[in-house]
C-alpha cells in the first residue's frame, strides 16, 4: 500500500509539507533538523555500513 501521508503523493509536495509544518509552529532550525541533518545521518549510517560490507 501507500506509505505516504494523504496530500503527500511524491517528493514534488515536500514544500508543501515545509510550508506546512512551518504555519504549525516549527522554526526553520526544526525544518534544518527534520530534512538536512536527518538525511546526513543517514547517509553517514549507508557509508559506513557499505565499508564494512
Amino acid at each position: 500500500g501507500d506509505s505516504l501521508p494523504t496530500g503527500l503523493k511524491d517528493v514534488s509536495q515536500y514544500p508543501n509539507l515545509l510550508h506546512e509544518l512551518l504555519r504549525r509552529g516549527y522554526s526553520a532550525e526544526d525544518l534544518e533538523k527534520i530534512c538536512s541533518r536527518n538525511l546526513f545521518r543517514v547517509w553517514e549510517a549507508v557509508l559506513a555500513h557499505a565499508t564494512q560490507h
